[in-house]
């Protein structure tokens, strides 16, 4: 059954960070995906969502990870080591088609997401400044 498949899973599984978690006086060892990692796959698969809410949800990840990532400068140059993966071109041209200048549906999709911390009329150039180092790397 393919219903709750997920798209290009084998890229989550993909080098994955390994963090501990104490539970129930345990400590737990657990393999997550890294946030480069996580990134990457939601910049191939957000568009290939079919309901628009799911697509929408995915691109704000996108915009929250690069937005809120501690070391934003050291994400894009983990990013970087994904040039030459297969499915690259596809995150490229999503990201493009989607981000690229104020005209693309990116930006409204992510306005109303922005628009809980940024005042309206700098939505456009927060947005814009969030991913410019995103696009920089796919250009």
């Amino acid at each position: 059954m393919a219903c709750n498949r997920i798209e290009a899973l084998e890229i989550l599984l993909e080098n994955p960070a390994s963090i501990n978690v104490k539970h129930s006086a345990k400590n737990l060892h657990l393999n997550i995906p890294r946030a480069d990692t996580f990134l990457y796959h939601k910049g191939i698969t957000f568009i290939m969502r079919s309901d628009e809410l799911k697509r929408d949800k995915d691109l704000s990840y996108v915009y929250f990870i690069v937005k809120f990532c501690p070391d934003p400068a050291a994400l894009i140059e983990a990013l970087a080591r994904y040039k030459e993966h297969e499915f690259f071109k596809s995150f490229r041209a999503n990201l493009r088609k989607y981000l690229a200048d104020v005209g693309k549906p990116g930006y409204k999709i992510l306005r109303p997401f922005a628009r809980r911390w940024v005042d309206e009329k700098k939505i456009n150039r927060e947005i814009n400044e969030v991913f410019a180092p995103l696009l920089a790397l796919v250009r």
